[in-house]
């Protein structure tokens, strides 16, 4: 079976990551988002937030990254202290549901989107008034469990879900059995204006 993990992080301000792919193998790609906030339209209306409900599968999955937030971690070896709790964002769920979609739709893995976009017009699009983002995606794994003990194992997965100016998650897993990974899941966290 195949597994695949990638990571995007930006910075309003500053950019960093260092390039990576999604494709082939189990070992995670790190990637960075460009700046897509400011230098790509996107139509708002593209990306339609869900009524946000909270039911058991998102409390579920804001009690699993609060308690790795708040119990500290190693990533890669280095120390990270307990962050505050993150709360569940529709908007943010949209972006993470748009590209789950896309991915399992089009049969790729990669933070680039089919349309060249990347998180950050994904979240405008979303109408998410965004200072910083991130995203985490996995292909393959079967259960929510699986995917964040993928993320926690990876250095870059685990730094990004204990960034500490993080307030704000959500999260989408889109099955598409006639796709290479089949289950496609996008973890986009978000700290607003």
């Amino acid at each position: 079976m195949k597994f695949q993990l990638a990571v995007s992080g930006t910075l309003l301000i500053l950019l960093s990551g260092c390039g990576g792919g999604g494709s082939g193998g189990s070992s995670p790609a790190v990637a960075s988002d460009a700046g897509a906030r400011s230098t790509q339209s996107v139509s708002a209306s593209s990306i339609e937030p869900r009524a946000c409900i909270e039911d058991a599968f998102t409390q579920r999955v804001i009690d699993t990254l609060n308690t790795l937030r708040q119990s500290g971690q190693t990533c890669g070896g280095v120390e990270y202290p307990p962050v505050d709790a993150v709360v569940w964002n529709c908007k943010l769920e949209a972006a993470a549901v748009a590209h789950s979609e896309d991915m399992a739709n089009y049969n790729f893995f990669s933070h680039i989107g089919s349309d060249g976009l990347r998180v950050g017009a994904r979240a405008t699009a979303a109408e998410y008034d965004w200072s910083r983002l991130g995203e985490n995606i996995g292909g393959g794994q079967t259960t929510l469990d699986e995917v964040f003990r993928g993320w926690l194992n990876s250095p870059s997965h685990c730094r990004m879900m204990m960034g500490e100016s993080y307030e704000e998650a959500g999260l989408a897993l889109r099955v598409n059995n006639q796709a290479d990974y089949v289950n496609y899941w996008t973890l986009v966290l978000g700290k607003p204006l």
